[in-house]
């Protein structure tokens, strides 16, 4: 068995605001997504046509499954303390 810390696993840049690392092992593999403070990604779920808040920001995909996403810079009124 082997230890790894994510601080010692390298970084891969996918946008100014989304960054990944990965620990791959035998027959899995880790993932660790990390975003920009004060950013949200924001995905619809499956069979949702759409929403009552309109939400702005960037069209992005979402880096583990490869859907189409919304990244928002602004701060969201739901959970005005994320960090």
């Amino acid at each position: 068995m082997s230890y790894h810390r994510w601080v010692d696993v390298p970084s891969e840049q996918i946008t100014d605001a989304i960054a990944r690392r990965f620990i791959t092992g035998d027959g899995v593999t880790i993932g660790r997504f990390e975003l920009k403070q004060g950013c949200e990604l924001a995905i619809r779920p499956a069979g949702d046509s759409g929403g009552q808040e309109a939400i702005e920001g960037t069209v992005t995909m979402e880096p583990a499954f490869g859907i189409p996403a919304l990244l928002s810079l602004k701060r969201s009124p739901r959970y005005p303390d994320a960090r």
